[in-house]
């Protein structure tokens, strides 16, 4: 947990083990590149100018979305694991290539499934309104068609009422 602002400004330093410059605010080390260049100090003053315009409180990215972090790390495994999944692929026999090709489309997933599994799940637990509301939709007919039904619950209020 980070410590209470105090009236100390950071102090430039650096870590001996990298030879980069360093700064700790908060107990959160914020790396500035190469020891006692011009480029680290513009950076550790930058930081401080910040820090100290906001209230001795650090900026934070607290706006990402989930959507937005998944999105980044969908681009950066795209090109770290992109070529070892194709050489894998090479080495497939064609009985093997058919196997996955027909599992890849018994196994489509996308993001929007977390919402669809998400939206029905509320519906089940809540009801239609609510799961209307919370998915943001204007018409409860949008919600009907993307919240699944609950088939099971209908069979149970049909067996309470004769």
């Amino acid at each position: 947990m980070p410590k209470s602002p105090s009236l100390r400004v950071p102090s430039y330093r650096c870590h001996k083990p990298t030879g980069q410059a360093v700064v700790n605010i908060y107990g959160r080390d914020l790396y500035l590149g190469k020891w006692n260049t011009a480029a680290s100090r513009n950076d550790y003053d930058r930081l401080i100018a910040e820090l100290l315009a906001n209230g001795r409180r650090l900026q934070c990215d607290a706006d990402v979305t989930v959507v937005e972090v998944l999105n980044a790390y969908r681009k950066f495994a795209e090109g770290y694991y992109r070529e070892s999944v194709k050489q894998w692929q090479e080495r497939l026999t064609d009985r093997q290539r058919a196997e996955l090709d027909q599992w890849k489309s018994d196994h489509r997933w996308s993001p929007n499934r977390l919402r669809h599994s998400a939206g029905t799940e509320i519906r089940k637990r809540y009801g239609l309104e609510a799961a209307q509301v919370i998915l943001g939709h204007a018409s409860a007919d949008v919600t009907q068609v993307y919240a699944e039904r609950d088939l099971q619950k209908a069979v149970e209020i049909m067996r309470e009422v004769g």
